[in-house]
């Protein structure tokens, strides 16, 4: 077996030990976000407990600005569905988000993205919460999904760009990655 396999294989192996860690109760949640523009403000967002599967927050995010038809076209939000009345604004959301996720890892696909959105909007409101936006809360579900699969790219989520379908694609892939991957032959 080459070095490469013998690398590729340690890989997996750290993927199937990290998705048996997260999927503990209490231990995280995963959370997606969808945004009016590429990349732009929240316009919706869910989270759910790792290793249950509750919801514990699906929700539209009235971003204070149109949508782009770019993030329309993946997504299908509308205008309409983010200005109707009784959607809130990212700053009472985000206080949502805080209550839910507190204490726990964070989770996501290509979590860098959905981090950096937070961040984004924390900073257009000019919101400070030092957990959530510490980088050591979260953890990334695509590069190890990837690496189960022993590959060298990075795997789509396959959620269908809606919040919900996201974070349930993602802790599905979560569930699969606690057992090896046969290797590929």
């Amino acid at each position: 077996m080459s070095a490469e396999d013998q690398r590729r294989i340690a890989l997996a192996e750290q993927a199937v030990a990290f998705a048996r860690g997260m999927l503990e109760p209490g231990r995280a949640v995963i959370l997606d976000v969808e945004t009016a523009s590429m990349p732009g403000p929240i316009c919706e967002i869910a989270v759910i407990d790792a290793a249950s599967g509750l919801t514990l927050l699906d929700t539209l995010v009235n971003p204070g600005v149109a949508i782009d038809p770019a993030a329309y076209a993946v997504h299908g939000i509308g205008d309409s569905e983010v200005t109707a009345p009784g959607i809130a604004a990212w700053p009472t959301v985000f206080g949502q988000l805080c209550q839910v996720v507190a204490g726990r890892k964070l989770l996501a696909y290509n979590a860098d993205f959905d981090r950096d959105m937070i961040w984004a909007d924390c900073q257009r409101y000019g919101i400070a919460d030092p957990w959530v936006m510490d980088a050591g809360n979260w953890a990334d579900v695509m590069v190890p999904r990837s690496h189960h699969r022993y590959q060298t790219w990075f795997l789509k989520n396959e959620g269908g760009h809606r919040a919900a379908g996201d974070v349930a694609a993602t802790r599905q892939h979560l569930l699969e990655m606690t057992e090896p991957a046969p290797w590929p032959r």
